[in-house]
């Protein structure tokens, strides 16, 4: 089952619901969207996209990388404590696989971000915070309702672990529209100094 053993919190989502539908929704649209870029675009292919003549820096490279696997690990942790508590994961996979494409996106773009991808995850990260967010706001009602502490995975630490997802989610959305900023602010200087070269040779 994808949901069982879970207490019937008053109101509406339940924790089932945001298990089962509303968290993994951003990634199931996330991989729609990249699924339809890559038969639009075969091999993702750079030299047909300005924002290819933008390198990231490597430190934000990584950064940005540590910060997706700490949201895998995170994710993959509260699925975990799930099935031990018996309770079921939903459609919750969905995040963690997510995590690993992003991770391997930023991998295959470390030479040059396409403008299409970081636009895609500039749209995802603030859905998943948003998301991420009502799910902490149920859980802290499921804490006060049914802390449920003799059990492997208490409402406190069920809630402790969304708060720190939805931080590091927060901290992934300001990290794709440092990119996406970035990556403007070079191309509008090359362009600049494009025309400037070709003004002088005129």
């Amino acid at each position: 089952m994808l949901c069982s053993n879970r207490f019937p919190l008053p109101g509406s989502p339940s924790t089932c619901s945001l298990d089962t539908i509303i968290i993994p929704i951003p990634s199931f649209v996330l991989f729609v969207g990249i699924g339809l870029l890559v038969c639009l675009r075969p091999t993702l292919k750079h030299d047909s996209d300005d924002f290819s003549r933008v390198r990231p820096q490597r430190w934000s490279l990584w950064l940005h990388m540590f910060f997706v696997f700490a949201a895998f690990g995170m994710s993959v942790l509260e699925i975990v404590r799930l099935a031990l508590a018996d309770r079921g994961v939903g459609l919750l996979p969905a995040t963690p696989a997510a995590m690993l494409l992003i991770l391997f996106l930023q991998w295959y773009e470390r030479n040059g971000r396409t403008h299409a991808i970081s636009v895609m995850l500039l749209i995802y990260w603030p859905f998943l915070v948003v998301f991420e967010i009502i799910k902490v706001l149920r859980v802290h009602m499921l804490l006060e309702l049914s802390p449920a502490k003799d059990t492997p995975f208490p409402a406190s630490d069920q809630l402790t672990d969304n708060i720190v997802m939805t931080g590091l989610f927060a901290l992934l959305m300001g990290f794709e529209a440092y990119s996406l900023m970035r990556a403007r602010r070079l191309r509008r200087q090359a362009r600049s100094e494009e025309y400037r070269k070709s003004l002088l040779s005129a």
